[in-house]
């Protein structure tokens, strides 16, 4: 896929939180602020998670010393979603990690229909 261009805008409310945008392909994120995100969702609810890992002292990553960012897919019914892909995904992700976190993320995970797996390059959304 072409790179893409997102957009960060604010959602105003009870809880305000940030959502990456792709208005032309109808693509919206929301990044969940630390006091929503949760060890598990509702099944209906498509939630991707970065982790960032701590580095050792010899420059190696510590898996058991981690931060977390998790992301839930919006509009998850959209008619534009047969043109959303994993390339989107993570470029969306990463953008959001790069440009406004300042950090790369380590490994990205998915909880689909309440299930959480590691999410691999050759991975599907379906």
């Amino acid at each position: 896929m072409a790179k893409q261009k997102f957009t960060l805008m604010n959602e105003p409310g009870a809880d305000p939180s940030e959502v990456i945008s792709l208005k032309e392909l109808g693509f919206y994120l929301k990044v969940l602020p630390d006091y929503l995100q949760k060890d598990s969702y509702p099944a209906d609810h498509i939630i991707f998670i970065a982790k960032f890992f701590a580095k050792t002292m010899k420059g190696g990553l510590n898996k058991d010393s981690s931060k977390e960012t998790h992301f839930q897919l919006l509009n998850l019914h959209s008619e534009k979603r047969q043109f959303w892909d994993y390339d989107l995904f993570k470029s969306a992700i990463s953008y959001y990690c790069h440009e406004h976190l300042n950090k790369k993320y380590h490994e990205l995970a998915v909880i689909m229909n309440g299930r959480l797996i590691k999410w691999d390059d050759d991975q599907y959304f379906d």
